[in-house]
């Protein structure tokens, strides 16, 4: 899993939301959806463990159950960093620390809202 790749994409998306009109609790499910696919792309990827591994760790990691589990225990708390992490770097220095970080990560800055 690229945590760059998914910090760099839930600030821009969490940037892009705190110009929307919606209630924080819909912008908060929108990021949390977006943990949670960069979560399940880990569950594919635990399918190609050698010698029969990954048959089991398939079957263990992707069903409803862990899924539900993975979405309440990491992708919403992961969801909730990169939210606090944005506030506070948009508090402090604006757009221009939220596009420093962003760019230091590897992405492309983001437009003032």
């Amino acid at each position: 899993m690229d945590f760059q790749k998914l910090l760099v994409d839930g600030l821009k998306l969490v940037h892009e939301l705190s110009s929307q009109p919606i209630p924080g609790e819909n912008k908060l499910a929108k990021l949390e959806n977006l943990c949670a696919e960069i979560l399940e792309t880990v569950d594919d990827v635990v399918k190609f463990l050698p010698l029969g591994f990954g048959i089991i760790a398939g079957l263990v990691v992707d069903n409803p159950i862990s899924d539900g589990l993975q979405r309440e225990h990491i992708a919403r708390p992961l969801a909730e960093l990169v939210y606090q992490i944005w506030k506070a770097l948009h508090s402090v220095g604006g757009v221009e620390a939220v596009n420093k970080m962003i760019v230091s990560l590897g992405g492309a800055p983001v437009p003032a809202v």
